[in-house]
């Protein structure tokens, strides 16, 4: 059994609720839909935040790194040492391409916890 299903079997009635406010079915089903979609960018922004909030210390870390790489490869380039500047602007895209990865990391989060409203779906007619 999929650790998740549990934790998706309790969330299901919160989900499919709003499907069945609406007497009409036409009106049951785009009301739902849209409330569903509401849903899933609340518990995305939710799950990013969270997953913002576990990692601060390491983003924190990233974002210094780039800033004193920055500051850095300024001086070197006003002092014309160009093989410093190159050098450190190597470690200061390094940095920049870690910061990246995690901002990607946290919006696929949101995505994957959309899906997984899906998988409930899936026996549903």
């Amino acid at each position: 059994m999929n650790s998740l299903t549990p934790f998706l079997l309790a969330l299901d009635p919160w989900l499919i609720a709003p499907f069945r406010w609406p007497d009409a079915a036409m009106a049951g089903y785009l009301f739902g839909v849209a409330i569903l979609a509401l849903q899933c960018v609340v518990i995305g922004d939710l799950s990013a935040t969270l997953i913002t909030y576990i990692n601060r210390r390491y983003l924190g870390t990233i974002s210094e790194k780039m800033e004193r790489n920055r500051k850095l490869s300024e001086t070197a380039l006003m002092m014309g040492d160009k093989a410093s500047y190159r050098a450190v602007n190597r470690q200061a895209l390094d940095a920049f391409g870690h910061s990246f990865s995690m901002s990607a990391a946290i919006f696929i989060s949101s995505i994957l916890t959309t899906i997984s409203t899906s998988w409930v779906r899936r026996g549903s007619p």
